[in-house]
């Protein structure tokens, strides 16, 4: 139980710490990215977009994925319009990516712009990479949200039929 609840809940303090240590001690290795990432999921995404913006105006290696990082931060900070923009950027490289279709349908859902949503969300199924449940999922919900009940009801049903096993390794 204890390596589950430390699963649930890095210490992203911790890991902050370490990489401000390592990029103090001049690591060869580039840490904005993973700084980041980090402050990302600490929530605090002004510091996150901040460090995500230094590290793309390097023209680093791992662009596309700071792209998507940035998407994320904007996302989460209500700027759906400009997480599109950089989802869209990402997409020249990672186009490929099921999650990738999932963020940009999230966003594309916050803004009320809900076939669009569809349309990425189907994109993004037809791939059936590791985002397909995620991407089932807010179909469904925005299936419900369009009044189409029926629809809705498959694709919840479809998520439970995949699904069955996936709370027995918690008992």
């Amino acid at each position: 139980l204890s390596a589950y609840s430390q699963r649930l809940r890095p210490d992203y303090s911790g890991a902050l710490a370490d990489y401000r240590k390592a990029e103090a001690l001049g690591s060869e290795r580039d840490l904005r990215l993973d700084i980041a990432r980090t402050l990302y999921e600490t929530r605090d995404y002004p510091a996150a977009l901040e460090q995500i913006n230094r590290y793309l105006n390097n023209k680093p290696q791992l662009w596309a994925d700071g792209q998507m990082l940035k998407g994320n931060i904007l996302a989460q900070r209500g700027q759906h319009e400009a997480a599109l923009k950089s989802y869209k950027r990402a997409a020249r490289q990672y186009d490929y990516l099921d999650k990738l279709q999932f963020y940009q349908a999230v966003s594309l859902r916050a803004l009320g712009r809900s076939d669009e949503a569809l349309a990425q969300l189907d994109k993004g199924l037809k791939r059936q990479g590791r985002a397909y449940f995620q991407l089932v999922y807010l179909k469904a919900m925005l299936s419900y949200e369009q009044k189409q009940y029926q629809e809705a009801a498959l694709l919840y049903q479809q998520l439970i039929e995949r699904r069955r096993g996936w709370a027995l390794p918690l008992l």
